[in-house]
């Protein structure tokens, strides 16, 4: 059998749910409305920073990413801007599993009852780890059928 051990799988993930950008545009796009309309002749300058703050809150969202690399040695995980790359090595990982799991939201959630930290932008369906040190690792995944394939791989030729 003939190892590669450049294998790896990239995954990036970002926020494209309408529930989160339609309230995001709607709060971009009502003080717009209200100047070409003429309903903010008073206030323009507080309708003006509305819309400013409302750009700046969509380019924060826009920037959000979960970045996930997997290959024969750890898992990098990345969820910029929010987070630094945290990386686990597979010699830490005593078991995992592909899972759906209940809604945790959405960021980097931390269930102290648990003791897991969850890692997701959306959907319900995920790559369980529990580490050697008891800690349980949750990273959502839109590509659950590719993960399995690459999970498989690295059982049958790395089993460390």
């Amino acid at each position: 059998m003939i190892r590669d051990l450049n294998y790896t799988l990239q995954e990036k993930q970002k926020f494209n749910q309408w529930y989160i950008w339609g309230p995001l545009l709607a709060f971009f796009l009502l003080p717009i409305i209200l100047i070409i309309f003429g309903l903010a002749k008073e206030n323009t300058l507080g309708v003006v920073t509305m819309s400013v703050i409302g750009i700046l809150i969509i380019i924060f969202f826009y920037s959000i990413s979960l970045k996930t690399e997997y290959n024969t040695k750890n898992i990098t995980i990345n969820f910029f801007p929010l987070t630094g790359k945290r990386t686990i090595s597979w010699k830490e990982v005593e078991s995992f599993s592909i899972q759906k799991y209940k809604f945790v939201g959405y960021g980097v959630r931390h269930s102290t009852r648990s003791n897991t930290i969850y890692y997701n932008i959306s959907g319900n369906v995920g790559l369980h780890l529990l580490l050697k040190n008891e800690e349980k690792v949750v990273i959502g995944t839109r590509k659950p059928a590719q993960l399995s394939k690459f999970l498989e791989r690295i059982k049958s030729e790395f089993p460390n």
